[in-house]
């Protein structure tokens, strides 16, 4: 593994790491839109400076990434932000405690200073109360038990399975589409089974989706186009 600073159009300097992979089949590159790092992954057996010029070559992609993550939305009083395939304006009602959702507009009552966590809070229960029964009856479907569901803020993936059977998720798929919604229920669900990415996994997966394999297609390309979107919305909260 190797660390080298991309120097960007512009002159943003950009924190990049080479490294090889065991399953890579091609070259990668790919921006972590938290830290704002890049990475080339290469097949064991190429030279690392074939992933740096390649890097070097796709500058301008990058550029145009990072400049879309900079006008993605905060969540913040006034501000629109990626909901269920349409946008949600996000509106703070500061008479009231409630938190509400009313079509196309949430309204979030409370202290000013605690409106992120607010808008995560209601998404972790709006979450929970659409995956639960999904994720059970899946479950059910296929004779497992679901030990544990918990919804939480995770940044980086959106639902994980452990070995024992306890599934977590990320507040966010509440901002997903339906479809998108039951496919990441469906895979979770699928781990219960099969503990890895195999034929087996996603011939599971297929059958537990209610489009079958039409639907977790049109799922994960939603996710590669519009996913990052929602998953790198930030509570304001953890600036402060």
């Amino acid at each position: 593994m190797e660390r080298r600073e991309l120097r960007l159009d512009g002159g943003q300097v950009l924190k990049l790491t080479l490294r090889h992979h065991p399953r890579a089949r091609r070259v990668k590159l790919s921006l972590d839109h938290r830290s704002r790092s890049a990475r080339v992954t290469l097949p064991v057996g190429l030279p690392l400076a074939l992933g740096w010029k390649f890097a070097q070559e796709n500058s301008a992609w990058l550029t145009q990434k990072l400049a879309r993550l900079d006008q993605q939305a905060k969540i913040e009083p006034g501000a629109s932000i990626p909901f269920q395939g349409g946008q949600l304006e996000l509106l703070h009602e500061p008479f009231s405690r409630r938190v509400w959702l009313e079509e196309d507009r949430l309204h979030v009552g409370g202290d000013p200073q605690f409106f992120a966590r607010r808008v995560a809070d209601f998404f972790t229960g709006y979450t929970r109360q659409d995956l639960s029964p999904r994720v059970l009856a899946k479950a059910k479907q296929i004779g497992k038990t679901v030990k544990r569901i918990s919804i939480r803020d995770q940044k980086t993936r959106w639902g994980s399975c452990s070995a024992r059977g306890s599934l977590s998720f990320s507040w966010r798929i509440g901002l997903t589409p339906e479809f998108v919604r039951d496919y990441l229920a469906a895979h979770e669900v699928a781990h219960l089974a099969e503990m890895n990415h195999g034929p087996n996994f996603w011939a599971t997966c297929d059958r537990l989706c209610m489009g079958g394999k039409a639907q977790r297609l049109q799922a994960e390309a939603w996710l590669k186009t519009s996913g990052s979107a929602i998953m790198a919305l930030a509570l304001e909260a953890e600036s402060h």
